[in-house]
């Protein structure tokens, strides 16, 4: 929030994710809900300001995407993996909970 819009191919995960909301934001997202596993569940494409995204069931780790002309999350549809480089989820969750 409040913060200029991110550049194409930059985003925030957030851990643990959940619903997302846009209010005070200037510029659309993508959002890209993802389960524990890193599979993506749902996309929510190019969300303006002022909404509200509610996480579909099991979703884990949120994703925030600069939306793109390409499409929603492009390369991205809902049953892809993710993976986490040098890692895996699991362990990229416990370590954002423990600092948390």
């Amino acid at each position: 929030m409040g913060r200029t819009a991110p550049q194409p191919g930059e985003g925030v995960l957030f851990v643990p994710g959940g619903s997302v909301h846009t209010a005070f934001m200037r510029f659309r997202i993508d959002v890209v809900f993802l389960a524990a596993d890193g599979r993506v569940l749902r996309i929510a494409a190019r969300v303006p300001s002022w909404r509200f995204r509610r996480a579909p069931r099991g979703t884990r780790f949120v994703l925030e995407l600069a939306s793109s002309a390409d499409g929603p999350a492009p390369g991205l549809a809902a049953g892809d993996s993710l993976a986490v480089v040098g890692g895996d989820w699991s362990a990229l969750r416990r370590h954002f909970l423990r600092l948390g």
